[in-house]
């Protein structure tokens, strides 16, 4: 696990850019294109946009990348709620990737479960496997909530005890809605996960993970614990109550 701190948000945004054309370049280089899964957020929003500007268009081979989503909301893919809308207006629209290589999540509110098998299988059929017959992600975008979810994976959810299946439908009983995830098992076997965390309202949560303030009760993120790599990337507001 690897924790950085930056001055500001747009830092962050830029270091997470760079990162991510380096993961990228590597799982081109040795697999022929990257299979990269968004988060929502305000701040992936923020990196998404700045991958949508000159300066990271042309260092970016688009061509070769597949997006996935991470979790979505149970709305059309155009309401304003939508993962995928928001993805699409930040960047998806502007960056050359090929339509045919963007993947959103489909929900139904009637039929979860069936959205979720379609999705598992839409993942083990365009991801390489593990030498134990896991789909791998090359990168694996995350946010975190000031309830400490990510994704959707929220406190006190039964999705936080799923073992087996890759995605999974969701009822956020505080929220009143219905989700769909990528689940531990699946975030957890990517090649690399990035937390991208922004914001004094997440200062709190961060001091008790990283001090293990709250090791009986842990939050749903604490749960994200890769075979590859985990980096932090978070701004000074969020990393303000931080022991050195």
């Amino acid at each position: 696990m690897k924790i950085c701190v930056f001055d500001s948000k747009e830092v962050l945004f830029q270091n997470a850019a760079q990162y991510f054309i380096e993961v990228a370049a590597m799982a081109i280089a040795d697999r022929g294109c990257v299979n990269v899964a968004l988060a929502g957020g305000s701040t992936p929003k923020g990196l998404y946009q700045l991958l949508a500007t000159s300066d990271y268009i042309n260092n970016i081979r688009w061509e070769k990348v597949n997006v996935f989503f991470g979790d979505e909301r149970c709305v059309p893919l155009d309401h304003s709620d939508s993962n995928y809308k928001m993805a699409c207006e930040a960047f998806l629209n502007t960056v050359p990737i090929p339509a045919s290589q963007i993947f959103p999540m489909h929900t139904d509110a009637a039929n979860m479960q069936a959205c979720a098998e379609d999705y598992s299988q839409l993942i083990r059929d365009k991801l390489p496997q593990d030498d134990n017959g896991g789909s791998q992600f090359d990168l694996v975008f995350l946010g975190m909530g000031e309830d400490g979810h990510t994704a959707s994976l929220f406190p006190e959810t039964d999705i936080l005890n799923e073992t087996e299946k890759m995605v999974a439908g969701v009822y956020v009983e505080k929220m009143q809605t219905w989700r769909l995830s990528l689940t531990y098992p699946t975030i957890n076997n990517a090649h690399n996960v990035m937390m991208l965390v922004a914001g004094e309202g997440k200062a709190k949560v961060l001091s008790e993970i990283f001090s293990g303030a709250n090791e009986n009760e842990p939050y749903p993120i604490q749960g994200i614990n890769p075979t590859g790599n985990l980096v932090w990337y978070l701004d000074k507001l969020a990393a303000s109550q931080l022991q050195d």
